[in-house]
């Protein structure tokens, strides 16, 4: 039985598939299972996997196209082990990813997942390291009293691809979002995670993010006319926060609310703004002051582009 299974989504990373299956296959801590996902390539990611990794545990399962949500989920679900990990297939873990993970959630079992700090790959360029887990190393947990910005930036750094989970937290949250969602699928899960458990930050650096390379399913211009699932139903994290971090919670989903739709104005996607702004009230009383630029741009040109925008329709 393996003691850890490591789930990798797939959509079409023909290029860079095998680099982060080989740093799987690579890890020091060898008794662990790979579960590969194709999430209905259409380009040869599915045959490489087939055709250039024997190891015998390396499987691969496949599955119609619906996010990657769903691939992480399907892999969930054959997970024979208390614990797991996902790797994005344009991603990569350095050597010793598995065993420093594994250590630390050993070490402390009150934590419900162990994540490190990770190199930032620009375009090829030199890699940027992450200092927030650094300042913050060790068991951490959010408390009512914790500054916005300190939650934010751990929130920021838990990616789907930098942490090893206890697998009965991932299915008491039902795992990742679905719905055939392209962007902030993990958000749901980190949030209720943040909120509810302990985490351990490891201040090694085991992991790099290649930023170049991290669409899994879709282009992230075609992404942003849509917005995050969190913002349209926050109900399920709501229900699952405990009272003394409701304040929390809400200051962060109206943070969020603003930004996504001083985001959404580049794209003229107005229907979505309009409706975010009716969800979240408050936003523009929270943040008008902290973010002036951004508060300005949306009060200036939000109504100029409904204006056009019913012109248009009409023609």
């Amino acid at each position: 039985m393996p003691q850890i299974t490591v789930v990798m989504p797939l959509y079409n990373k023909a290029k860079y598939v095998q680099r982060a299956i080989d740093s799987v296959l690579a890890q020091s801590f060898s008794n662990f299972e790979l579960i590969v996902v194709d999430d209905g390539s259409t380009d040869a990611s599915a045959q490489l996997v087939s055709s250039h990794c024997t190891d015998r545990r390396l499987h691969m399962v496949h599955q119609e196209n619906a996010g990657p949500g769903a691939a992480r989920n399907h892999g969930l679900a054959l997970a024979q082990s208390e614990y797991v990990a996902f790797l994005d297939a344009d991603d990569q873990w350095l050597p010793d990813f598995l065993s420093s993970q594994y250590k630390q959630l050993i070490a402390h079992p009150q934590c419900a997942a162990a994540l490190c700090r990770f190199y930032v790959d620009y375009h090829g360029n030199l890699p940027v390291q992450d200092s927030v887990l650094h300042a913050n190393r060790g068991v951490w947990q959010l408390l009512s009293e914790t500054d916005f910005t300190m939650m934010n930036s751990i929130l920021a750094a838990m990616t789907p691809n930098n942490m090893l989970w206890n697998r009965s937290v991932l299915q008491e949250y039902r795992g990742f979002y679905e719905h055939h969602c392209l962007f902030g699928e993990e958000q749901y899960l980190m949030i209720n995670v943040l909120l509810n458990h302990k985490l351990f930050i490891n201040d090694e650096v085991q992991h790099i993010y290649h930023q170049n390379n991290s669409d899994l399913t879709i282009s992230r211009n075609t992404v942003r006319k849509s917005f995050r699932p969190l913002l349209l139903h926050p109900e399920y994290v709501r229900g699952n926060c405990p009272p003394g971090l409701r304040p929390n919670l809400e200051f962060y989903l109206n943070w969020l609310a603003f930004n996504e739709c001083c985001g959404l104005i580049a794209v003229h996607n107005i229907k979505t703004i309009v409706h975010i702004r009716d969800l979240y009230p408050e936003m523009d009383k929270m943040f008008r002051w902290q973010y002036f630029k951004k508060y300005f741009k949306l009060k200036v040109r939000l109504p100029l582009y409904m204006i056009l925008h019913r012109l248009f329709a009409r023609v």
